[in-house]
């Protein structure tokens, strides 16, 4: 039977995407851009792809269509995993609340490490104050926008999270984020999605991609979830 490729597209905080075919991959095999498309015939299970994609709310739903959902990967459409770290998952959050709304794609797997669900917390007082310039350079200045579900998924109703891709939750245990990673975690479960989570009560906001702390553990536990999952 032939081996079905599977991907990992990773939005990270400054928009970067990999795609991953479930296989440990620390180093860069390969690198282009989105607008060569050209370049991804030849693209193999296991490589690492870079693009730059838009870094606002929802801003790789783009991607995911012309690249993924157009066959353009020569990969399983079934079998495609979103994760994003810190912003990065704020911005994965983003995109499956949009695919629940229009419809136009599906993930299997949404891998959600250390995520930023709430952007309007760094407003707090006792917010932290590199958040807060993060927050507000997001949304350029409009302070009125951090609560918006695309920019603060927390904010999402309730029908937005039913029908939500199978999630994987990483919490770090010495990050400002612990509390809402669990609370964000309890509302998809509570409207019927498959959630694991996993905490490490000692690493810190960043463990997986510095590769500090339970890192490599961490690191186990989302190949082993990417393996498994599919529509």
């Amino acid at each position: 039977m032939r081996h079905s490729t599977r991907f990992l597209i990773i939005v990270l905080a400054t928009a970067t995407v990999f795609s991953c075919g479930g296989k440990k991959t620390e180093t860069a095999k390969t690198t282009t851009a989105a607008s060569a498309p050209a370049k991804t015939a030849g693209w193999k299970s296991g490589d690492t792809i870079y693009f730059d994609v838009p870094a606002k709310a929802g801003g790789g739903t783009d991607l995911y269509t012309r690249f993924v959902t157009a066959g353009m990967w020569g990969g399983d459409v079934r079998r495609v995993s979103l994760g994003g770290h810190s912003a990065g998952g704020n911005l994965v959050e983003a995109i499956a609340i949009k695919s629940t709304r229009t419809k136009d794609f599906k993930v299997c797997l949404q891998v959600l490490d250390y995520a930023a669900t709430d952007n309007s917390l760094a407003l707090l007082p006792d917010g932290l104050e590199r958040s807060r310039a993060f927050s507000l350079f997001y949304v350029d200045g409009e302070v009125q926008l951090l609560k918006d579900p695309f920019v603060s998924p927390a904010y999402a109703p309730d029908e937005l999270f039913e029908g939500q891709p199978d999630a994987l939750v990483i919490s770090a245990g010495l990050c400002p984020f612990v509390s809402v990673n669990g609370t964000y975690a309890l509302r998809l479960a509570g409207k019927g999605v498959k959630v694991t989570i996993k905490g490490y009560p000692q690493s810190h906001h960043g463990f997986t991609v510095r590769l500090l702390d339970a890192w490599r553990e961490a690191q186990d536990t989302i190949i082993e979830a990417i393996k498994a999952a599919s529509l």
